[in-house]
């Protein structure tokens, strides 16, 4: 009889000192990158910084007539003062090329204008499951961009998806809002799509596509 109350009597102090943790958000600290990772994904502390104003512009505006003010991996947002960082621009109606999911889970879309000889720039979708953007201010507003982009070209699996995807090449056109980023210089690895600037809209906020789909190209 002792013996059956000892047991009761530890499995009882047992249960009063275990206490439960809240569980991670899925996947948040198993996927994500590098290189101003906060700023690109609207969770560092100058994100609130970025203006609600809308700015229309075009590829062309975006890709050879900015500054790169050459930032550094941990630079932070807006360093040389120029705005470009604070800004959210809107592109109207442009080409989709190809995209994919890259290996911190970011869909990684490459739009065209219809310049004589059409000018490139990249624009990314971050997955709000991975660190940064799990806890970004304006999470939903980027989770709702993906989703719509997923949708629209005929690639629901991706909305959610961290896991690498290879190169999709697309076929359509889209209004896309994102805010103003500038990446590092890649060198020789250079990623398709890369502005002569380094810009990038990063990240997307809104996505409109019309006529996407997936094609097959030589």
């Amino acid at each position: 009889m002792r013996a059956l109350l000892a047991i009761a009597a530890t499995a009882a102090a047992l249960g009063a000192a275990f206490v439960p943790t809240a569980p991670t958000a899925p996947g948040s600290n198993h996927c994500g990158g590098s290189n101003r990772w906060d700023v690109k994904t609207l969770s560092d502390k100058r994100a609130k910084k970025v203006r609600d104003a809308v700015e229309r512009t075009t590829i062309d505006h975006l890709t050879l007539e900015l500054h790169d003010p050459r930032p550094g991996t941990k630079t932070e947002r807006d360093h040389d003062g120029s705005g470009v960082e604070l800004t959210v621009f809107r592109v109207v109606g442009v080409g989709l090329v190809e995209a994919r999911i890259e290996k911190d889970s970011d869909i990684h879309l490459v739009l065209s204008d219809d310049h004589p000889n059409p000018h490139e720039l990249i624009a990314e979708f971050p997955n709000t499951a991975c660190k940064g953007a799990a806890k970004s201010k304006r999470r939903a507003e980027m989770e709702q961009a993906r989703n719509d982009f997923a949708t629209a070209c005929g690639l629901p699996d991706w909305a959610a998806r961290t896991r690498r995807a290879g190169k999709k090449s697309l076929d359509g056109f889209a209004t896309l809002e994102g805010v103003g980023f500038f990446d590092l210089p890649h060198g020789g690895n250079a990623p398709i799509g890369e502005a002569p600037d380094h810009f990038e809209l990063h990240p997307v906020l809104k996505f409109h596509g019309s006529r996407c789909r997936v094609v097959k190209r030589d």
